[in-house]
């Protein structure tokens, strides 16, 4: 996926605008993705993280969630999709770390929320009868104050 992200990049002569990274996200070290210069104002205007908060381990969420924050210009946006479990709604998959319900927009509570919604959604993943399977997923859009 990434080789076609950065073949599109290159097609469309966005590269000065636009790059595409295989990331190993919870070592938390986006500084070495802005070319060495983070603190000149290489920083991200956007970072986009769907559906992978739920694969990482729990004790790594705050770092990553605190290098992301540091790494985005002010005035840039992060995109969150995670899945939430609560007990009234328990997440069905068994995954390494959940949100519990709100916990991630207080992760955001120095940014200007646009959006935060946790609404019911489904998994690509599907069950023994081959329907997707449902869950209560977080949707968050913010911007850097």
């Amino acid at each position: 996926a990434i080789e076609s992200l950065q073949e599109i990049i290159q097609l469309e002569k966005a590269a000065d605008r636009f790059q595409a990274y295989d990331y190993d996200i919870e070592s938390a070290t986006l500084r070495k993705y802005c070319e060495n210069d983070c603190e000149n104002g290489k920083l991200y205007d956007l970072i986009i993280s769907t559906v992978v908060f739920q694969f990482l381990r729990e004790e790594t969420i705050a770092a990553v969630i605190a290098d992301m924050q540091a790494h985005t210009k002010g005035g840039g946006y992060h995109f969150i999709i995670a899945p939430v479990s609560s007990p009234t709604s328990p997440c069905p998959i068994d995954f390494p770390s959940i949100f519990a319900p709100e916990e991630l927009s207080n992760y955001y509570n120095d940014w200007q929320i646009l959006s935060y919604q946790e609404q019911s959604g489904t998994f690509h993943r599907k069950d023994g009868s081959g329907q997707p399977i449902q869950a209560v997923f977080a949707t968050l859009l913010a911007r850097k104050r």
